[in-house]
Formats: C-alpha cells, sequence, structure tokens
C-alpha cells in the first residue's frame, strides 16, 4: 500500500450523490473528479452535508439567506471544528493540504459562486408570484454559509486553504492547480 503525502477536503455530494437536492441536475463529472485525485495519490476526505444532515434528502433547494443565520452557522462549525483539528493534526505529520473542493452554485459549499435571493422564504403556498420569487435568485460571487465558517476555522488554526469551486465545466481546470500545488 503506498503511503499518502498529500490530503484534500471534498464537499459531500462529491462522493455520495444521494445527498443532493432532489431534482438537482447532479454532477455531471463528478466520477472522472475522484478519479484523478485517487491516480495522483490524494488522500480524499469527505465533509458532512449541513444540509442533509438538517434537513434530510426529501429537502426543497434554499439560498443563502436561508442558511444566513446563528444556529446554522453554529451547527456548521460544530460539523467542522473535528475535521480541522484532524487537519491540523495531518499537517503536523507532514501531510500537505492541498485545500477544499466545494459545489459551486451551493448556498452551503459553494466556492466561487453561491445562489442568494432575499426574496425566496416563507411559506411555499403563500406566495403570490412564485415565477417571482423563483427568478429573483441569483448567482454571487461568494461562498456558502458552510465554507464560509470552515475558512474562519482555518484561520483561527493558521492553516492556508486553496478553495477550488467545483461545476460541470472545470474538472480539468482544478486538476491541473492541484497537480501544481503538489510539485511544488
Amino acid at each position: 500500500m503506498q503511503e499518502y503525502k498529500n490530503i484534500i477536503l471534498v464537499s459531500h455530494c462529491l462522493l455520495n450523490e444521494l445527498a443532493v437536492v432532489k431534482n438537482d441536475a447532479g454532477r455531471k463529472d463528478n466520477l472522472s473528479l475522484i478519479k484523478n485525485l485517487m491516480k495522483m495519490n490524494v488522500g480524499i476526505y469527505q465533509l458532512p452535508c449541513p444540509e442533509n444532515r438538517m434537513y434530510s434528502p426529501n429537502r426543497l433547494g434554499s439560498v443563502y439567506e436561508q442558511f444566513d443565520n446563528n444556529f446554522y452557522r453554529k451547527t456548521s462549525r460544530d460539523l467542522l471544528s473535528p475535521i480541522v483539528n484532524e487537519i491540523e493534526d495531518y499537517i503536523k505529520d507532514g501531510v500537505s493540504f492541498l485545500g477544499v473542493i466545494g459545489i459551486d452554485g451551493s448556498p452551503s459549499c459553494g466556492v466561487g459562486l453561491t445562489c442568494k435571493s432575499k426574496e425566496f422564504k416563507g411559506e411555499i403556498s403563500a406566495i403570490k408570484d412564485i415565477y417571482h420569487c423563483v427568478n429573483s435568485i441569483e448567482m454571487t460571487d461568494d461562498k456558502g454559509v458552510f465554507m464560509e465558517e470552515l475558512e474562519k476555522l482555518f484561520k483561527t488554526k493558521n492553516i492556508t486553504a486553496n478553495f477550488y469551486g467545483y461545476n460541470d465545466n472545470n474538472q480539468d481546470e482544478i486538476i491541473g492547480k492541484i497537480e501544481e500545488s503538489i510539485k511544488k
């Protein structure tokens, strides 16, 4: 068995598509991403899915503003703290921490894109103009709540982390950047 010298954190649904919101188109090429990481002998650490843990696989899609509250942030930190401590121990043991692969568009795990809307809230059946409400959702160049909390925890431990936002079109770019960081 070959010894791993590199480790990366990945959003839960990259390894477990059952955690994705129902009716989501899903990731088309995540298997290729995972296979490439394995070929590079990178240890893959699966993050928990806060949305799935709190709301189950039968949840509705959400936006950033619905998770931007004290309870969700504290729950995120509670889920992430032991993982950050473990990453810190790996680093002390000489393992290179390559960063985090999140999911672009996610209100929790978004890295470069997160869905936001100030109007997407309340009882769905009470919304008079549901089309307007849905159309108010926009993608912004922000991190999701879970990734924001992870970044804060890394800062408290002085851990440097690269964040990569996965989408169906940038798998080769992410693999290229990870290969470069391994060569350093």
